[in-house]
């Protein structure tokens, strides 16, 4: 560290220490210390450092009014009628806290007695401390009040200043407001009424909309010289920063001087001098730039959810600069408050022309005290929350508040008000907005924040119902065929059934010391308890949602009904996991009677490109030796190469086979290969089903293999992996197989390679010749053998794979669900977070011989661009959701901004330029279908329309009807 900077430290003190310390100056020529140098001396050591602007208090009381050129004035609309106020009845104790208060101001000259023809009312709001708050009401006047077009400074700005400063101080005026005298002409405007007479404000008071500007333009005032070189203002917040402690102490000391020149009082408490770090205007500001107040996103942060790894990395995504927008006051403030019964939370936006971008979030639980309050009170308030918690950035500026309670819209044309609204009302008041009603459906964010499952910690463990249910329930029971007797006979003797009680009209059962409330046989009824304890519990599974519905209620067949509820949930299908097994049960491709009757091929990518050009293998296996031919290709394989090199490294080797096993590679599924396997080859083409990799299984397997034999013989550099292909194809046909018994070579040419291990054995008998009887006919037994030993292994791995698998029960015409990991994705989409299961659509068909059981041909959307081929085990039955036909809908929201994906048209009508197609929309019921004129539909869904064209030419039968 620099010494100048530790003596500076040293001899000014700037560390923090209590201030009940201080160093005892030192005693010269024998004469002890004057009184006044041990008084300053025991003054904090960082107050010292400071010198003279803190040696006169600028935090003292002071009486009388201050002699500045600034006054508030108040400029009323033309014709406005002066508001007349009114008297509010009060208690004794407020009684005898007005007449303090009003002693109190006279005392210090800020208000004075008068007859204005103006007038406002007066109310006491108790404050948690017992005290109470006076509040004048001046709603009345504001509405007649030319509001003040005077700029706050921009709060970016302002955080740009403080770039590469390392040490803060932050000050706090003192009754801010007040320190403003009002324009003496227009001092009346200010009256207020009491019991025991009006009087008028000479100093600018609390509540009157223009105030902000007033006190801002005063701030620009007294601190013009230094604003923006080491200081920036922002109404009564005042920071001061700079690079060097030295730098600090002038600066600071030319702040407070000013402050002191101009009479103005700071709040000591409430202000910091010469820290590292300080919050300023919502953002924490130090010597490592700027970072986001903790309290601005804990909202979001904190949320109380299982710590996957989805919800971890989109709590992130939510909080991260890039999503929290940095406010700008060039553009306009939206605030949206919600209120739930247990809650309240909020969110701030803007809008720059690409929809609304959140800027804060809050939420917190409502106090104990107020869970009694009415509806509008907690929206009250939640609106007041929202207001002080952004207070920095709202006050002075005109901004639109959405509430999804419209009664909030009449708050400033309310009448007579209790203390509670009184105060919240004089908040507001300070405030320039447009509020509107948001529908809740609308109110997302808002409604979500409040409604975090922590603001349900409170809940009493007793039945609560809405009345509505309630009374439902009681006009239910004694009607009900089971319990309608039990009813009956408790009315008549409250002994006569036991385990059973009734309160309320309500009737109860008893069973291992729990009540449970007994529920009619209403199937809409209990449908809204099922859903409530399974739909709005996080879609848990059955015995979750069991428990927390028998914990409460009771009826006979509950427990079956639950089961068949969340079976046949269309969310739960979609989205859960299956535990089940897979569909499909195994069955092989028939064994092929010899060799080279049948070969399987497939594709590997190395993921390396050699200096020779090469970067993925064909993998062919013979299916009944089990002889494999590794050939390398580079990135992009022709068909006219893959077919000659097949031709060369196979078919000349072993002779055209009868069938070839592949899956769909777009290489095999052209016209090219398919025609060179039927008219030159005279081969079968056996295709899996698509991505699903298990029916090809044995060059799966063998691209495994492949892997396993290259990686210990290649170099670290991982450039030479082509040039060992023909070794690793020696190693692996040398090998004995454990399905035959025999190594592929043995079975493919008759006889072992010669190997350098033989040079040692002196073997009893010469090797058999080719060509002989004795080695035709060891052949034979080798190759029966090895049959025999096939049949035997796929038996076993048969049994051993269907203990983890079912049959498919699937049949034509039946609506499944199909994997959403077998169609494509879209862009911008984290597969993660995508619904398991995608439709149900309809099967249309089954076909193909695959290994693993029957696939399917499945009607999808054709925006999907998919092969419609699935295989059973990517496939799911629908289970329709008829026995509850009033379960609460199950479609998903639209895509905020965008509104639904348009994803098929299943009708048109019209002809020419007034022609219209019936659209379906993503997830939506089909009573949601709308139809649209084609000239419009082209503009948002252009895929979709051509495809539906396209789809739609030849079909000479199909005439466009002449109404829908």
């Amino acid at each position: 560290p620099d010494t100048k900077t530790g003596d500076l430290l040293d001899a000014q003190h700037w560390t923090w220490r209590p201030s009940s310390m201080f160093r005892p100056p030192p005693v010269t020529g024998g004469k002890a210390p004057s009184l006044a140098v041990v008084e300053r001396e025991r003054r904090p050591l960082h107050t010292r450092a400071l010198g003279p602007p803190l040696k006169q208090d600028p935090s003292l009381e002071t009486f009388g009014l201050p002699n500045r050129p600034t006054k508030h004035h108040i400029e009323l609309l033309p014709g406005a009628v002066p508001p007349k106020g009114s008297i509010y009845r009060m208690s004794p104790a407020e009684l005898e806290e007005l007449r303090r208060q009003l002693e109190t101001l006279t005392s210090k000259g800020w208000i004075r007695p008068n007859t204005s023809e103006f007038g406002a009312p007066v109310l006491f709001v108790p404050k948690g401390s017992g005290e109470f708050r006076m509040c004048i009401d001046y709603r009345g006047l504001n509405r007649i009040t030319r509001k003040s077009t005077e700029p706050l400074p921009r709060i970016d700005d302002l955080l740009d200043m403080v770039q590469g400063c390392t040490i803060f101080s932050k000050v706090d005026l003192k009754y801010g407001y007040h320190q403003i005298e009002m324009a003496e002409e227009d001092v009346h405007k200010t009256a207020f009424k009491t019991r025991y007479s009006t009087y008028e404000y000479l100093v600018m008071p609390f509540g009157l909309c223009n105030a902000p500007g007033t006190f801002q333009t005063e701030m620009h005032r007294i601190f013009r010289p230094y604003l923006d070189k080491f200081m920036v203002v922002y109404l009564d917040d005042i920071l001061v920063f700079s690079k060097t402690i030295r730098e600090h102490a002038e600066h600071l000391a030319l702040v407070l001087q000013s402050l002191r020149d101009s009479q103005y009082k700071i709040n000591k408490e409430k202000s910091s001098f010469g820290v590292p770090s300080v919050i300023y205007l919502g953002h924490v500001i130090s010597g490592d730039g700027l970072a986001p107040e903790a309290a601005k996103i804990a909202a979001i942060q904190d949320w109380p959810q299982p710590q996957t790894m989805a919800f971890a990395r989109l709590n992130q995504a939510l909080t991260r600069a890039p999503v929290l927008k940095l406010p700008d006051p060039t553009l306009p403030f939206v605030l949206t408050t919600d209120a739930s019964q247990y809650g309240i939370g909020a969110v701030l936006q803007q809008d720059d022309g690409n929809g609304l971008s959140p800027v804060e979030f809050m939420s917190k639980k409502i106090k104990t005290q107020k869970l009694q309050d009415s509806t509008y009170e907690k929206e009250l308030y939640a609106l007041v929350s929202a207001l002080k918690h952004w207070k920095h950035f709202l006050l002075g500026r005109h901004f639109k508040i959405f509430s999804d309670h419209s009664t909030l819209q009449w708050l400033k044309s309310q009448g007579e008000l209790n203390d509670k609204l009184a105060r919240y009302i004089q908040f507001i008041d300070l405030f320039d907005f447009e509020l509107k009603h948001k529908k809740g459906c609308y109110n997302k964010v808002a409604d979500a924040l409040s409604r975090r499952p922590d603001s349900f910690a409170l809940i009493s463990s007793t039945h609560s119902f809405g009345e509505e249910v309630r009374q439902t329930i009681a006009r239910s029971l004694p009607q009900d065929p089971t319990y309608g007797p039990i009813v009956r006979n408790l009315q008549a003797d409250p002994s006569s059934e036991p385990g059973y009680a009734l309160s309320s009209d309500l009737l109860y059962t008893y069973s291992r010391g729990e009540e449970r409330l007994c529920i009619p046989e209403d199937q809409q009824l209990r449908t809204l308890l099922m859903s409530e304890c399974h739909d709005a519990r996080g879609h848990f599974g059955f015995l979750k949602s069991y428990a927390a519905l028998s914990q409460r209620f009771f009826w006979k067949e509950m427990r079956s009904d639950m089961l068949c509820y969340v079976d046949t949930h269309e969310l739960c299908q979609r989205n859960k996991v299956q535990r089940k097994p897979p569909l499909g049960l195994l069955k092989p491709l028939p064994t092929p009677d010899g060799l080279a009757q049948s070969v399987s091929i497939d594709f590997t990518d190395l993921g390396k490109t050699t200096p020779r050009g090469m970067r993925q293998v064909m993998v062919c296996v013979d299916r009944f030796s089990k002889y494999a031919e590794f050939i390398p290709f580079p990135e992009v394989a022709r068909v006219p190469a893959v077919r000659t090199a097949f031709s060369e490294r196979w078919v000349t080797h072993h002779g055209p086979p009868t069938s070839i096993v592949s899956d769909r590679d777009p290489k095999f599924c052209s016209d090219e290969w398919q025609s060179y396997c039927k008219d030159y080859l005279h081969s079968r083409l056996d295709m899996t089903s698509g991505r699903h990799p298990e029916a090809n299984g044995l060059a799966e397997v063998m691209n495994q293999v492949l892997f396993q034999l290259l990686r210990p013989v290649i170099s670290p550099d991982q450039q030479d992996w082509d040039l060992h292909l023909v070794r690793a194809q020696l190693m692996y046909n040398m090998s004995v197989h454990s399905s035959t018994g025999f190594s592929p070579y043995r079975l493919h040419w008759g006889r072992e390679p010669r190997q350098p291990l033989d040079d040692i054995i002196d073997k009893a008998k010469p090797a058999l010749t080719p060509g002989t009887a004795e080695f035709a006919r060891r052949y034979r037994l080798d190759v029966e053998r090895a049959r025999a030993n096939l049949f035997k292994a796929q038996k076993a791995m048969i049994e051993q794979a269907n203990r983890h698998r079912r049959p498919s029960p699937i049949r034509t015409g039946d609506y499944v669900w199909v994997a959403s990991s077998q169609l494509s994705r879209e862009e911008d989409i984290s597969p993660k977070l995508l619904p398991r299961y995608l439709g149900p659509w309809q099967v249309l068909d089954t076909v193909g011989a695959d290994p693993f059981g029957l696939s399917y041909v499945i009607d999808v959307l054709l925006h999907l661009r998919t092969y419609p081929v699935f295989h059973a085990s990517k496939l799911l039955s629908f289970t329709p959701a008829d026995a509850f036909p009033d379960r609460p809908p199950q479609w998903g929201p639209p895509i905020p901004g965008k509104g639904y994906a348009v994803v098929a048209i299943e009708d048109e009508w019209g002809t020419g330029p007034d022609r219209q197609y019936l659209v379906r929309f993503a997830f939506q019921p089909p009573s949601e279908n709308r139809w649209f004129y084609r000239r419009d539909l082209i503009k948002t869904a252009k895929s979709v329309v051509l495809r539906y064209e396209a789809a739609q030419k030849g079909d000479l039968r199909r005439s466009p009807r002449l109404h829908p």
